[in-house]
């Protein structure tokens, strides 16, 4: 249980592996997001200027140095610095600027109430008025006409004279200066969220997928029996079709390690029967097959492939033999069994498909498909059968239930996990046995460490004007 748990957590390789793996989007989405807030910075948002206004609070005895003189100043200080906000002292102002009507003094008295802001010192009784508008010259503007009237109200007014309160404009606004927007930290906050968001969307699509994304997730959903892992090289043509390794090369050594993991899977009742199948196609259900039972001719044994994917037969092609006379042909009668075993090339006998057929499954339920394999069985080590992907029809149950075994490949980011399941469970309950489950497609990483006899020098190979092969990473 621990161990399982184990391998369903994410670990830092994963991360690692997972950011490396998409750095090309996380780099796209990153600029992406970057340009949208330098544009915005330098674009789109209009900037803003600031002017300030600095007004003098003094009163008759502000020089006496009295807590009470001090404190009274102070309240002052403070109220004079409110009165600048409110519209005894902005009306004026807006009278100024030309406004006549209510509707007019209103606006303008609104539109100077939130550009203008008040803040005053509690050491030198200085009240600053500061302006800020799209418009450096109208924030200057605004800035001194706001001071100018302040000081007039404060001045006329009867509440205040009785404190002897003076208010001077000691600093008019002479300038202005840049306010807004930072456009620095706008182009590095749109950075960062740029990489924030590319992040998500990486860790979205690669741990919330509902397609298997490493081995680790296979073994969890297998009860770890993986028996085989291949790993994609990507270096076939797009045109390539399903083909055979040279034994010679390292990308045939996957195939010996599956062979032998399939001879030591059960030493009481070894398989001699392996049916070959996936969920959906293109899983190199086929290309396995195949190049399973080249291994085990390479290891001295009498093989035969019989090609039971009827739909969309392949076998026939990557060994070189015609698909004509095939297992369509002998269930009906119409060839002998002699003649339906073709001899390749590569060692390996073949019983092709035959004859397109319109229904499949009276070849599959036939009673002398099995009388066949049971004949076969006399005769040769290992018989491979290929079938078709088992989410796509029904006949590899149908097969499965003649064959000693099945060994079921699982393609790395291709196929659901639920619909892997449902498929994987069904063989379970209808009692059909699975030898192992074999990964394909997995991707060459450092952080993969299934793939170490990949990554260059492995045993045995010392020869560096060695031919190196293509890697068979055919389509079904």
């Amino acid at each position: 249980m621990e161990e399982k748990e184990k391998n369903s957590s994410i670990s830092l390789g994963d991360i690692l592996r997972v950011v490396w793996k998409n750095i090309i989007l996380i780099a796209i989405v990153t600029l992406f997001v970057t340009l949208i807030g330098a544009v915005y910075s330098f674009k789109i948002v209009k900037p803003t200027y600031k002017s300030t206004s600095t007004i003098i609070v003094a009163t008759a005895s502000s020089g006496d140095s009295s807590s009470f003189d001090s404190t009274n100043t102070l309240r002052i200080t403070e109220t004079v610095a409110n009165l600048a906000e409110t519209r005894a002292v902005l009306v004026p102002v807006a009278q100024k600027l030309g406004a006549t009507t209510d509707e007019e003094i209103n606006s303008l008295v609104s539109t100077l109430a939130s550009e203008s802001s008040e803040t005053y010192s509690t050491t030198n009784y200085i009240v600053t008025i500061t302006v800020v508008d799209r418009s450096g010259e109208t924030a200057m503007n605004y800035a001194n006409l706001i001071a100018e009237s302040l000081k007039d109200y404060v001045n006329d007014t009867d509440s205040l004279k009785a404190y002897n309160t003076t208010l001077t404009v000691i600093s008019p606004a002479a300038t202005y200066s840049y306010n807004s927007p930072n456009k620095t930290l706008y182009v590095i906050v749109a950075f960062l969220l740029g990489a924030v968001i590319a992040l998500v969307i990486v860790f979205f699509k690669e741990f919330m997928s509902t397609k298997f994304k490493t081995r680790d997730e296979i073994a969890l959903a297998t009860d770890n029996k993986i028996i085989g892992t291949f790993v994609d090289h990507k270096k076939r043509e797009a045109t390539d079709i399903a083909a055979l390794v040279e034994p010679n090369i390292r990308e045939f050594e996957p195939y010996n390690n599956l062979f032998t993991n399939v001879k030591y899977a059960n030493l009481d009742n070894p398989y001699k029967v392996i049916m070959f199948t996936s969920t959906i196609e293109d899983e190199l259900k086929s290309t396995t097959s195949a190049n399973f039972a080249y291994a085990i001719k390479n290891n001295d044994k009498k093989v035969i492939v019989i090609d039971l994917d009827l739909r969309k037969p392949v076998i026939h092609t990557m060994f070189k033999v015609t698909r004509a006379k095939g297992i369509v042909e002998y269930i009906a009668g119409t060839v002998a069994k002699d003649d339906v075993i073709k001899k390749s090339e590569f060692g390996v006998d073949v019983i092709s498909a035959g004859t397109e057929v319109l229904n499949p499954y009276v070849v599959i339920d036939s009673p002398k498909l099995k009388a066949l394999i049971d004949e076969l069985r006399k005769e040769y080590d290992y018989i491979i059968v290929d079938t078709p992907p088992l989410a796509v029809c029904g006949d590899g149950r149908n097969v499965a239930k003649i064959c000693d075994g099945i060994v079921y490949n699982v393609t790395i980011n291709q196929v659901r996990k639920k619909l892997f399941l449902e498929n994987a469970s069904s063989l379970k309950e209808q009692g059909l046995n699975v030898i192992g489950f074999n990964v394909t497609k997995l991707p060459v990483s450092r952080f993969d460490k299934a793939s170490y006899y990949y990554s260059g020098k492995y045993y045995g190979d010392e020869n560096p004007n060695k031919t190196e092969l293509k890697s068979d990473q055919p389509a079904e």
